[in-house]
């Protein structure tokens, strides 16, 4: 499994993003917006970054259907209980974490993407409040990161 966490990407992609693709044209990444709000995340810094280096940037959706070839994972910074309930509610969160697990994908974590490779995520909900409660929604596991790091 390959990681590069961060809490700012754009310090980061071109010094270290380097380290583990020599070339990038052609490489598929898969873009999860979900902890931000807005509706251009596309168009945003971070995934512009992808696209100058030549790679295919999709955005992760409701209803997508995980049947492309991803090379990159980039979960995007933000409010991660607000990325875990989108995950979660559109059936996502185990077939993203099961994505990187099983195929030679690098997982890119900014902030709130950082954190969900912990064993909890838990700790955020003081800082970064949130509309809906992960625990009544989907149970007591909710809030329960990849697990990857402790």
């Amino acid at each position: 499994m390959k990681l590069l966490l961060c809490s700012d990407f754009s310090v980061v992609c071109y010094r270290y993003f380097k380290k583990f693709y020599t070339n990038t044209q052609g490489l598929t990444c898969l873009f999860v917006g979900y902890a931000q709000e807005d509706d251009h995340e596309l168009e945003s810094g971070s995934a512009m970054y992808f696209k100058e280096m030549g790679m295919k940037v999709i955005s992760l959706k409701k209803g997508y259907k995980f049947n492309d070839k991803i090379d990159v994972v980039f979960v995007r910074g933000g409010n991660t209980t607000r990325l875990i309930h989108f995950l979660r509610e559109y059936g996502q969160y185990d077939k993203l974490k099961e994505l990187v697990e099983t195929q030679d994908v690098l997982y890119i974590g900014n902030s709130a993407g950082a954190v969900l490779v912990g064993t909890d995520t838990a700790w955020t909900l003081p800082s970064e409040p949130y509309e809906y409660d992960l625990t009544k929604l989907y149970g007591v596991n909710a809030l329960k990161g990849f697990g990857w790091i402790n």
